[in-house]
């Protein structure tokens, strides 16, 4: 802002006003923009009353200020705030301090707190010492509180922290703190969630939450914090007096309980809680009788607590099922020292199973319990006991007591009601209950032999099942006696040996009985066809007896179940099963298509329509073969399906669908389906209800050609049937237009699609258009009608429409003009490789070739590429098209979108001067409606050439002429700089120059000069002067490096992150960081979500950085700070250097290290190559592949310095077993061992819970060389690099935690590849 300087005070009193009011501060106070007051209004403030000629600090000067201040509010209608602010420094201590607490509003009935509070975060950039820097902090956090930020509760206790720091405050005093939270709703916020802690037993959570609160109320220094506390924190002393066992907590938190556990434990947590009776106990289960209130002991003893707590915990280890036996035992009865004995007993077996038997048994056992309870119990657990001997020494003896009364009193039973009940459940517990006395072999000899052999006598387990399932149905009167009086001689313990033998026989010999399951299932499939209510015919139903009696088992168990169900879908599920017997081929008799056919006529009126709304396209097609399959060549059963409206025509049509348009019913079926929430109905098209319905499927199918995409006039479709009539109307008048409104109809869908900001009032207009044209037939006008009403868009004539044609027809005039010069370029490329053979191309193709040789100042070799445009002013064109993607980015050139670079020179003859001027063309491009182009040729006229001789002492930094550099433009702007100041510049040497830095733009320091090795990325070297001159240059230039991919500025950020978490006490930043680690991470975690995205350019990253007021300042130091020390290039891997199997993984690629690593790995190749042969000249190898895995915390320094050998110092993380060096591997499973993981990684990160492997080229040592002194040789597949310059790190690989590596045989070719493409400088 400009200070004004005017002599008398009275005009710069108006200077004032005017100054202070146009700076526009009010609104910027009011958005949350305004962080630092601007220092020319301050020095203006001064001023004018120094020009007053008032003394400092008196209370003359005071009051003129005061009155400067009520006449700047009252008369210029100005912000008391922002003039206030604008005289803080004037005022005397005391004063300036009063009015800014003036600002606070105590007496207004609603005060800002808001602006108050922002006023403080000014304050404190213009006087530190009135309002600290921790009272600013408090304001910033209080101000994210009241504006609704995220996550309250935790910038609460951030805030608490900083208040511990202030002993006392004038600016905020604990009371407007405390009104300002309370505003806010913060005890109402703690009250909810401390209570729903409580109620969701999440104790150690609720411990976490408020346990911080005792170093503040223990510490006399926090006097503001503790009020604070006290006003916010419901209950706080409540929380104070608070000390569980929080190892006992956690483990009750992150235990897996069932929602039924959970209630019946709330007791046991709760006893661990905070003292409800606010007594000042450490826990509730010190309150004495209250506790007891709680839980139920006998006697009321707080060591019996303790000790079910521990019991609970020796459960959890156990399972669900120990925790059931306690809370049946201990909780849900009182808890007695028996009580406790007998769970820890049972519970010590550590056996889920044991304990699962003894909730039964202690729940069974009981005097009130019944017989037939008793008898289930020991069925289920007499095994378990079998197997657990330690569990059987705990209820062997209530057992044996029991086991043969039980037996005796089921029996008694079993006699008195198996005549009389058809409930014959008894039956199948005195079987099973014999059975298990019989396989419990401890519990034999605690029996009789007599009770042993009546158990023998019980009926096999096959012959058991045979006569229960025959008892199940009807039978004659002398079948179920024979059968009852067989089960009361066995079960019921009444027969001997010889009675029971002779019932077997006349069991065996009733005729009506069939013992095996096979003829217990054709027995009742043929039940269920006589109970089928359609069923009448009984010369049909004789016809299925005999048929089941001789029938393949499994097809009837097949159709056993379908045929019960009798509905829509087992008739399907049955046509398909009868379907494919007949397809194998397998017998089918005549009696199954019969029933089918019964089946299917009994459902006519609606499984037509019922399996088109139903069925998938799938099973509908398998339906309608199934039917053709069993149904074919029976002319009655045909005519039948007649009936069902499966007519021969829609039969043939049904064919046709399957056979040519399979693949377009299931598109529709698919979009019907998307479009209705998983619901589909394929009848409009499966019964033919909806005319050309074949130009549709056609067009989907791809038989059907329209001229543009398909899916543009698809995606209209909807599944009403006036949407599908006319979808298909429009496609059958494709067929009836001309190939000019076939075109009319594919530019209207095109714009529709393709252009954004088309708005519906320009197709409207559009569609007019080429309604109202001439050339169109009736047969054009009615397509594009019918297309009209498919799109809901009416033809009309709007003047907002037609201006949007207007302009985008002039923007589609300037692309063609973008073209040509694309095109232009690519002809002069092509020019320079064979002028003949490109002259005769163009001529060829209707092209202006080579322009005529001209102007002699131009050398003829020249021509194409030197424009003379003014009085010894040339532009010489250097066409970009032959790099893309990688290429330009790595070079710094960018976007895509600068086709061709020109450098403009003027050379009059005075080297004084002479002058240069660098575009990346298409540049500062700026459309006007109605202008086009006019303007961009406008700016190429105007251009403002740099003057080196005129400028000796300085270089350009951030702007040249009309356009601000890039990373390129900056380079070569200082390669052409020092090349002027040489002298003797001609247009070939400026064209010379040009093309070098386009080829090899990293070959030189871009502040000196000075020859670099290997790099691609224009960059500097590492002298002062260099370096001081790169941080004079535009933000965008110095971190090109870090904003060109995304990704890569994003995993970079999580390296910085885990150096600045590191607590090691290593130096892993430099010690020029801008911030303090505490403070670098919040600036950090300020940084926006970083994602791929190949349309952003390094512009656009940089202002998604700068947006937001909050720490925007700080996330640039960081950025610049950044860029100081990678000076590398990393991006993520192009598609052709992806390593395929490793798709799942991140991958980047360091197309250069920093200089000198790459000038000392050079250096050591090339030597080490010239020491092979001395006949021949050295070529640089490739080297060998390997990987380093190490923690996350010392990424930076690795990616900044490159790897070290930190052996035997303090930065040495895993030992050197084998000696000192830098630790490599063959395998990048071995590596990725050692490997961190970002488990701390800033807020926003893509790629949090990864890890980082890194892919090395290594240079191998001479074999024959001798191991250096403490150094071993190194296992197989591991090397020991004691020279740093013999690696450099290519690749980096971030990886899910779990990834498994593929072997290095596998990947091993692709990195080769990488490496000699990264030394050879060809395309990527």
């Amino acid at each position: 802002m400009p200070i004004i300087t005017i002599s008398k005070s009275s005009a710069l009193r108006a200077a004032w006003h005017k100054e202070l009011l146009a700076s526009n501060l009010s609104a910027q106070l009011d958005d949350g923009s305004l962080i630092e007051f601007p220092p020319a209004l301050l020095q203006l403030t001064r001023d004018y009353l120094n020009r007053k000629r008032l003394v400092a600090n008196s209370d003359e000067r005071n009051r003129h200020i005061d009155e400067l201040i009520r006449d700047h509010v009252q008369n210029e209608h100005g912000d008391p705030e922002v003039a206030i602010l604008a005289c803080t420094l004037e005022y005397s201590p005391f004063t300036a301090i009063a009015a800014l607490k003036s600002l606070r509003g105590d007496n207004q009935e609603n005060p800002s707190y808001t602006r108050y509070l922002r006023c403080l975060v000014v304050a404190s950039s213009i006087a530190p010492r009135y309002v600290s820097i921790p009272e600013a902090q408090v304001a910033q956090y209080l101000l994210q509180i009241r504006l609704g930020y995220a996550d309250p509760l935790q910038i609460f206790h951030n805030m608490i922290a900083t208040l511990s720091t202030i002993p006392n405050s004038q600016m905020l005093p604990a009371e407007y703190i405390n009104r300002l939270l309370a505003f806010c709703q913060i005890p109402q916020s703690y009250q909810l969630y401390l209570h729903m802690l409580q109620n969701q037993c999440r104790f150690a959570s609720l411990y976490r939450s408020v346990s911080w609160v005792h170093e503040y109320l223990s510490n006399q220094q926090c006097q503001l914090a503790r009020e604070v506390l006290e006003g916010q924190i419901p209950d706080l002393q409540l929380w104070a007096s608070w000390k569980p066992d929080e190892a006992m907590l956690q483990k009750w938190e992150t235990y897996n309980f069932t929602p039924q556990h959970l209630a019946r434990l709330r007791p046991i947590f709760h006893l661990e809680g905070p003292d409800l009776t606010r007594t000042g106990n450490p826990t509730f289960k010190d309150c004495g009788p209250a506790c007891f209130q709680t839980v139920a002991v006998e006697p009321a003893d707080v060591a019996l607590i303790q000790r079910l707590q521990q019991l609970l915990l020796q459960a959890m280890e156990i399972g669900p099922e120990a925790i059931s036996l306690l809370s049946r035992l201990c909780i849900e009865s009182t808890a007695t020292d028996n009580s406790l004995t007998f769970a820890e007993t049972i519970i010590r077996i550590a056996d889920p199973e044991c304990c699962t038997a003894a909730i039964v048994l202690v729940n069974s056992l009981t005097p009130t319990a019944s017989v037939s309870a008793r008898m289930m119990t020991l069925s289920s657990t007499l095994l378990t006991l079998q197997r657990h001997p330690a569990l059987r020494e705990v209820f062997a003896s209530r057992i044996i007591d029991i086991v043969v009364p039980t037996m005796e009193a089921a029996q008694e039973s079993y006699k008195t009601h198996l005549f009389g009940s058809t409930n014959d459940t008894l039956s199948y517990k005195i079987q099973a209950y014999g059975r298990a006395i019989r396989y419990a072999p401890w519990l034999n000899e605690f029996v009789s032999a007599e009770f042993l052999a009546g158990l023998d006598r019980f009926p096999p387990e096959d012959v058991f099942q045979g006569i229960m399932s025959r008892l199940q149905v009807p039978q004659s009167e002398s079948v179920e006696k024979a059968l009852k009086d067989y089960l009361l001689a066995t079960l019921g313990g009444t027969g001997t040996e010889e009675e029971i033998a002779s019932l077997k026989v006349a069991v065996d010999g009733e005729q009506e009985f069939w013992i095996t399951h096979q003829d217990v299932e054709r027995n009742r499939i043929l039940g269920i066809i006589r109970k089928l209510a359609y069923m009448k015919d009984m010369e049909f139903l004789h016809a299925c007896r005999l048929q089941i009696l001789v029938e393949d088992v499994v097809l009837l168990r097949d159709l056993l179940g379908l045929i019960e169900r009798d509905s829509h879908v087992s008739c399907i599920d049955m046509l398909r099963i009868l379907a494919r017997r007949i397809e194998l081929p397998m017998v089918v008799h005549d009696v199954w298509i019969s029933l089918m056919m019964l089946m299917l006529n009994q459902r006519a009126d609606d499984l037509l329509v019922w399996s088109c709304d139903n069925l998938t396209v799938q099973d509908w097609f398998r339906f309608v073969t199934d039917m053709r399959v069993v149904f074919n060549g029976r002319p009655d059963q045909m005519a039948a399906l007649a009936n069902l409206g499966m007519s021969l025509q829609r039969l043939t049509w049904w064919q046709q669908l399957q056979t040519e348009y399979l693949v377009g019913v299931e598109y529709l079926d698919r979009l019907q389906r998307r479009q209705n929430g998983g619901i589909a109905s394929m009848k409009w098209l499966y019964l033919q209800e909806i005319p050309n319905v074949t130009a549709l499927l056609s067009t989907i199918v791809g038989r059907k050609t329209l001229g543009y995409d398909p899916q543009w006039i698809l995606s209209f479709f909807d599944s009403s049937p006036s949407s599908i009539t006319t979808l298909c109307s429009c496609l059958a008048a494709h067929d009836e237009s001309s190939p000019q409104g076939l075109y009319g109809i594919r530019t209207i869908l095109e714009r529709f699609y393709m252009h954004e900001g088309w708005p519906d009032s320009a197709t409207q207009a559009y569609m007019l258009a080429w309604r109202r044209s001439k050339d169109l037939t009736e047969g054009d006008k009615n397509a594009i009608t019918l297309l009209a009403e498919l799109m809901g868009i009416k033809p009309s004539l709007n003047p907002h429409g037609l201006n949007v044609i207007k302009n985008k027809m002039l923007r589609e005039y300037d692309r063609v003009i973008e073209l040509a010069r694309e095109v232009e370029g690519l002809r002069l490329q092509l020019d320079r490789k064979d002028s003949t053979r490109t002259n005769s191309l163009a001529k060829r193709i209707g092209m202006q070739g080579t322009r005529p040789y001209i102007d002699p100042d131009i050398p003829e070799a020249l021509s194409d590429a030197i424009e003379c445009v003014g009085t010894k002013e040339y532009e010489l064109c250097f066409p970009l098209a032959h790099l893309q993607g990688h290429d330009r980015k790595v070079r710094g050139i960018g976007s895509d979108l600068f086709p061709i670079l020109t450098v403009r020179v003027i050379l009059n003859g005075v080297e004084r001067t002479h002058g240069f001027c660098v575009h990346l063309v298409p540049h500062e491009t700026v459309h006007e409606p109605g202008k086009g182009l006019q303007v961009q040729l406008k700016q190429q006229m105007n251009h403002t050439y740099w003057r080196p001789k005129s400028n000796a002492h300085r270089k350009p930094t951030s702007r040249l002429c009309t356009a601000s550099f890039n990373l390129f433009t900056h380079a070569l702007a200082q390669r052409l700089h020092r090349h002027f100041l040489l002298g003797g510049v001609t247009l070939k040497s400026v064209y010379d120059l040009t093309n070098e830095t386009i080829r090899r733009p990293g070959s030189q320091c871009t502040a000196c000069g000075d020859e670099l090795t290997g790099l691609w990325k224009p960059t500097i070297c590492t002298k002062d002067g260099c370096i001081k001159e790169m941080s004079q240059s535009g933000l965008l230039v110095r971190a090109y490096g870090l904003l060109i991919d995304a990704p890569v500025l994003d995993f970079l950020l999580c390296c910085l992150y885990a150096a600045a978490k590191d607590n090691s006490g290593l130096q892993l930043l430099s010690t020029d960081c801008p911030y303090e680690k505490s403070r670098l991470i919040t600036i950090l975690d300020s940084f926006p979500r970083l994602q791929a995205d190949d349309t952003m350019t390094p512009f656009d990253l940089l202002n998604k950085i700068r947006l937001g007021n909050y720490l925007s300042h700080e996330r640039e130091q960081v950025l610049a700070w950044m860029s100081k020390w990678f000076r590398g290039c990393m991006l993520s891997a192009p598609q052709g250097k992806r390593l395929s199997i490793m798709s799942d993984v991140d991958q980047f690629l360091l197309y250069n290290s920093t200089p000198e690593c790459e000038k000392a790995f050079e250096s050591y190749n090339t030597n080490s190559a010239s020491s092979g042969s001395a006949r021949l000249a050295p070529l640089p190898r490739t080297g060998d592949v390997v990987f380093h895995g190490s923690q996350t915390s010392r990424m930076w320094k690795v990616l900044t310095e490159g790897l070290r050998n930190m052996s035997n110092t303090r930065y040495m993380a895993h030992g050197a077993v084998n000696g000192p060096g830098i630790y490599l591997a063959d395998e990048p499973s071995t590596s990725f061992s050692y490997s961190g993981t970002l488990n701390n990684t800033w807020s926003k990160s893509a790629f949090s819970n990864k890890k980082i492997l890194l892919g090395c080229e290594l240079i191998k040592d001479d074999p024959l060389a001798t191991l250096p002194p403490g150094t071993k040789k190194p296992p197989a597949g591991t090397h020991i690099v004691t020279d740093e310059s013999r690696v450099l790190v290519r690749y980096v690989f971030i990886c899910p935690s779990g990834y498994s590596m593929p072997p290095v045989r596998h990947i091993e070719t692709g990195m080769r590849s990488t490496f000699a493409s990264l030394r050879s400088g060809a395309a990527l």
